[in-house]
């Protein structure tokens, strides 16, 4: 059991490690057992599972990746495709700062890169651009205030004013460009969600369907069929009137529905509504067209962390990431190659005098019985003689004949031990050829001479194998 402890604990703690490492690599999901709503592993009409599917599988396709980690890897770039969910504010959980939207995503845009955010709320990136949303959550529409028979605002403006008793207003808008509008906390999902099953067919959405012309560079190239965008409930995108950076790609009566600016080499891309995006409405009227011409050919990243979709980070990512990975595979090379030269070598006794396992002896006795028996007394002190100088050569990694030359080069305690056996085998050799008719008394008194000599061999080629070489004076017993 001794010989076998080195390999055992390394066995356990190699075991160990590959079930750490697999348990910290397993994906770890933020949401519940059930995808969210938009997500790119939902395959009803409300996940995004077409579009990623599409891109990848189609003729030229751009990269597709899965954003599941809070922050934009450093070497991302292309799209980053954003859908807002119904009631969500915010987008990136280490991007948003709330009142104002946090620098390092701009900053990404701005190297080149392009922001595709669909949304029917408000969120801290309209904030940021101080853009007003007139969707499921934001202000009032102008409707709603004049049934509430509110003051009328203008097309452009925030909220109506409060009239007082003289009639004037004594709020500003909430539209004005320094002030951010009110965000009202939603009681539950708008109808147009809750109406529709699994599987159903998204034609039973009519009623909050929406068929608007679209206008970019060289759409007019396609069909008019496929000119127009299919959007379900769409939200009104006002820029404020001073504001010209902003490029009106789809609008409706009461409003813009889609928006673009140029934001240094990228571009910020806002639309009112995540339908043209979702399996249902990807293959509505032009929605396909619409977004391939929005992506384009580059890479596209669709980011599931603000859905609800992510993965931590695991000890081999970490690993990768301080590049600690060569270190590791080292030492456990390390361990292995410890455990296999300790192979088969126990370690010193605690008395240092290297004492033989009863099994050992037993075997010695047995075998010495079988020879007494089996062969007559020429052959035994063979045999005998055959088996110390093997054990002796395999301690010394010899041949059987080198062991006198081999025991030149150790220690003078090794060279009077061999030399003791040598000299009691060469006194039974001499013992047999003098002797023609002996009594059993003096044939058992060699036999057990011959046992010493090989357990005396046996002490000896292990004492070689751990390095020491105490002096031994046994004696012979005749």
């Amino acid at each position: 059991m001794r010989k076998m402890l080195p390999a055992i604990l390394a066995t356990g703690f190699l075991a160990v490690l590959i079930w750490l490492l697999v348990s910290l690599a397993a994906r770890t999901s933020r949401g519940t057992s059930g995808m969210p709503l938009y997500s790119a592993y939902r395959f009803d009409p409300y996940g995004s599972a077409a579009l990623a599917q599409f891109l990848r599988e189609s003729p030229g396709s751009p990269d597709v990746t899965l954003l599941t980690h809070p922050i934009i890897p450093n070497n991302a770039h292309g799209v980053l495709i954003n859908l807002n969910l119904p009631y969500h504010t915010g987008m990136l959980e280490n991007y948003s700062i709330s009142p104002h939207y946090n620098p390092p995503l701009l900053h990404w845009i701005v190297a080149g890169n392009t922001l595709i955010d669909f949304t029917q709320n408000a969120t801290d990136l309209t904030n940021h651009f101080k853009l007003r949303i007139e969707g499921l959550v934001g202000t009032p529409s102008p409707a709603s205030d004049r049934k509430s028979g509110k003051s009328k605002q203008s097309k452009h403006s925030g909220t109506p004013g409060k009239s007082g008793n003289s009639g004037k207003s004594t709020k500003k808008p909430s539209g004005h460009p320094d002030r951010p509008h009110k965000i009202i906390p939603p009681r539950k999902l708008p109808k147009w969600i809750t109406f529709m099953q699994r599987g159903d067919n998204p034609n039973k959405l009519t009623k909050w369907l929406h068929n608007i012309p679209w206008n970019a560079a060289g759409s007019a190239q396609l069909p008019a069929s496929r000119r127009k965008l299919q959007l379900l409930a769409p939200a009104y995108i006002y820029v404020p009137p001073h504001d010209q950076h902003w490029h009106i790609l789809a609008k409706m009566k009461s409003g813009p529905v889609a928006v673009e600016r140029r934001l240094g080499k990228g571009r910020v891309i806002i639309i009112g509504s995540t339908w043209p995006a979702l399996n249902g409405g990807i293959a509505q009227a032009g929605n396909l067209d619409f977004l391939l011409h929005l992506i384009g050919r580059r890479p596209v990243i669709l980011n599931q962390w603000s859905l609800g979709v992510g993965d931590n980070f695991t000890i081999l990512q970490l690993l990768r990431q301080f590049g600690l990975l060569p270190a590791v595979l080292e030492l456990i090379l390390l361990l292995v190659a410890f455990a296999w030269s300790r192979r088969g070598y126990p370690p010193a006794s605690a008395t240092g005098s290297g004492a033989m396992a009863r099994s050992s002896v037993e075997h010695i006795a047995i075998l010495g019985r079988l020879y007494e028996y089996s062969l007559d007394e020429w052959q035994i002190l063979e045999r005998v003689r055959r088996e110390i100088f093997h054990r002796l050569a395999t301690a010394l990694h010899c041949r059987p004949d080198q062991v006198p030359l081999q025991a030149c080069k150790q220690t003078e305690a090794f060279q009077r031990a061999l030399e003791h056996i040598t000299d009691q085998l060469q006194a039974v050799d001499n013992d047999l050829r003098k002797s023609s008719r002996e009594s059993d008394r003096h044939k058992s008194a060699r036999h057990r001479l011959l046992a010493d000599l090989m357990t005396q061999s046996w002490q000896l080629a292990k004492e070689i194998q751990h390095g020491r070489h105490p002096e031994r004076g046994a004696s012979a017993n005749h």
